[in-house]
């Protein structure tokens, strides 16, 4: 083989398979949220998902670190592997790869957001809102979210963090039923033109 060719002559296969997990991964909760929920709401939930799962995607390659890509997951939300090798400062490398999720989520809601103030659309408006939502609840410093992530770096007491997400936890279905309906269906009554 020569000059990246595969085998028997065939040219070598350029793709990622990282892209390709991703593909499928978003393709395969779009049709089961479609499925569970309605496409409109499936779409809007897996580009929110995609949209936070990039900025960590992104922040770990521009960092230099090798990174699965975006994994959407219905209706759990998605995830990024990064892998942090011991020669570089690990806190700080994975304190910017676990920022970048929230940053990119409210970087797409403030562009949803600009969106709606130029058109009008209702359906940018329910983006922008559940995206500052979902990236708030993940900023909470419990568990798994990015919040809790970026507390055990920065050294909080877990218990802090339980102190935290019990309020949040309350907060989140009714969070939901707010929101949810707005998403999908869109405001009861719309602004005079």
């Amino acid at each position: 083989m020569r000059n990246g060719d595969g085998a028997a002559g065939r040219p070598a296969d350029r793709r990622s398979p990282r892209l390709d997990v991703s593909a499928l991964s978003l393709s395969g909760s779009a049709l089961c949220g479609a499925l569970l929920w309605g496409a409109p709401a499936a779409l809007v939930f897996c580009a929110l998902v995609l949209a936070h799962e990039l900025g960590h995607y992104l922040a770990a390659r521009a960092g230099g670190l090798t990174a699965t890509g975006p994994i959407v997951i219905f209706p759990l939300g998605g995830v990024v592997v990064a892998g942090f090798d011991r020669a570089c400062r690990r806190e700080r490398a994975e304190a910017s790869v676990i920022a970048a999720g929230p940053l990119s989520g409210a970087l797409f809601a403030t562009l949803a957001a600009a969106y709606w103030q130029a058109t009008g659309s209702w359906m940018a408006l329910a983006f922008a809102h559940l995206s500052i939502v979902l990236n708030l609840i993940k900023l909470i410093p419990s568990g798994l979210l990015d919040g809790g992530r970026l507390a055990v770096l920065a050294g909080v007491p877990q218990a802090v963090g339980w102190i935290a997400a019990v309020p949040a936890a309350i907060a989140y279905p009714w969070l939901l039923v707010a929101i949810a309906p707005a998403a999908i269906l869109g405001p009861v009554s719309r602004p005079p033109s």
